[in-house]
């Protein structure tokens, strides 16, 4: 069906070549540089003086988001960790040193002119509450959990699978075993 599509071998060759990388013995040396780079850069940004970023009125929270900015990007271009763990680790980083309950030794000391606005922690946790990542968890804690189920049914049960309803529940229990470790 898709093979009369005129890019098609181009497509098939990038995922030859993604899987040709992906299946690479050694990859642990160049993930140790990507992420090195990564966190080597944004902590330039991070300890800069506020007056080398050419900026009027930047604050230090504005200055700590570039960095974090930066960071995220560079891990997600460098493919460095799985993009969901950039994800998570942008979050934290942004509760622990943007927010209004961020560490205390990263606002102490300083003025709050000089600080700026912190953002509230409950508008960063919010993005966890969208339903797209709240259905992308859910299916992703089915999918991991899919062997374990069928072994434990069986497949003489396959048709049962079939109704929404029964996937429905069988993705939400998935998801709670998931995140607490219940078997």
């Amino acid at each position: 069906m898709y093979k009369i599509f005129h890019g098609f071998h181009l497509v098939e060759a990038y995922q030859d070549l993604k899987k040709a990388k992906r299946l690479a013995k050694n990859q642990t040396v160049a993930r140790c540089i990507k992420l090195t780079v990564a966190i080597t850069l944004s902590l330039i940004l991070w300890l800069l003086p506020i007056d080398t970023f050419g900026i009027e009125g930047l604050t230090v929270i504005e200055q700590r988001l570039i960095s974090i900015f930066i960071f995220a990007t560079l891990m997600w271009v460098f493919e460095a960790v799985p993009a969901w763990t950039t994800s998570v680790l942008i979050v934290v980083l942004l509760l622990l040193t943007v927010s209004d309950s961020s560490l205390w030794f990263l606002t102490q000391g300083i003025s709050t002119e000089e600080l700026g606005q912190t953002v509230k922690y409950k508008s960063i946790m919010h993005c966890f509450a969208d339903h797209y990542v709240i259905y992308w968890w859910v299916h992703t804690c089915h999918r991991s959990n899919q062997k374990r189920i069928g072994r434990i049914v069986g497949t003489r049960h396959a048709k049962t699978f079939r109704n929404p309803i029964t996937l429905c529940t069988i993705r939400i229990h998935s998801c709670y075993s998931c995140i607490f470790n219940v078997p």
